[in-house]
């Protein structure tokens, strides 16, 4: 048997095509320095891969769904709850619980999954709102949204604190998913007019066409753009 280097096997990995597995943890944890706050939108039972990349960081979780914060089994070493749904307007709007897919939106057959279970009125406001009153201030924030075909509106309710946000994993529908599923590139838009772009995905290539994907932004002009 012939050994090689790890040099050499990285160069020949590469020439071959090979993509080296990672994880979103890995993704993600070397961006600590840029943040100084969490927030975790669309919380369920809890975001372990986003816990365990920011340990030693604060965070702030936010899901209206009933008895959320006591099913909980992941929980950060440091947090706040807030159980409320955040939309590009404040008032109430109706949830469809799912457990995982709780949503505010009508699913085409496309994302049929399990049956609704309860339906019942929640409280929402912005995400500048939420800031003014949770985490004012200007901390750097790191943020995750995963809200079921709801990103748009949670993306339009923050303009003021925009600035304050250094990267933001979204999951974004790429199919169909609800009868009004915004487009890609509107997500993509709305964030880029809020300073931040595009960086990475989250998640590996599959044969057939994602529901969705996880996609990382970073500011643009992080230095992450320029090989930094």
């Amino acid at each position: 048997m012939t050994l090689i280097s790890d040099a050499d096997f990285a160069r020949e990995a590469k020439a071959r095509g090979f993509v080296r597995r990672t994880s979103p943890r890995r993704a993600i944890e070397a961006l600590a320095p840029r943040a100084d706050l969490i927030v975790d939108v669309g919380v369920h039972t809890g975001t372990k891969w986003l816990y365990d990349a920011f340990p030693d960081l604060p965070f702030l979780l936010v899901d209206p769904q009933r008895g959320c914060e006591a099913a909980l089994k992941e929980r950060p070493a440091r947090y706040e709850f807030a159980a409320v749904g955040l939309s590009d307007r404040t008032g109430r709007m109706e949830l469809f619980e799912q457990a995982a897919n709780s949503t505010f939106h009508i699913r085409t057959a496309l994302s049929s999954m399990q049956p609704t279970g309860a339906r019942y009125g929640v409280e929402v406001t912005t995400f500048d709102d939420l800031l003014d009153a949770r985490a004012p201030g200007t901390g750097r924030l790191g943020v995750k949204i995963d809200v079921e075909g709801h990103e748009l509106a949670v993306i339009r309710g923050l303009e003021r604190h925009a600035p304050r946000v250094s990267f933001l994993v979204c999951e974004i529908s790429v199919l169909d998913r609800f009868e009004d599923t915004p487009a890609f590139a509107e997500v993509i838009g709305a964030l880029a007019a809020r300073g931040l772009r595009f960086y990475n995905l989250m998640n590996p290539v599959t044969p057939k066409p994602r529901r969705h994907v996880d996609a990382l932004f970073l500011r643009d002009d992080d230095s992450a753009f320029r090989g930094g």
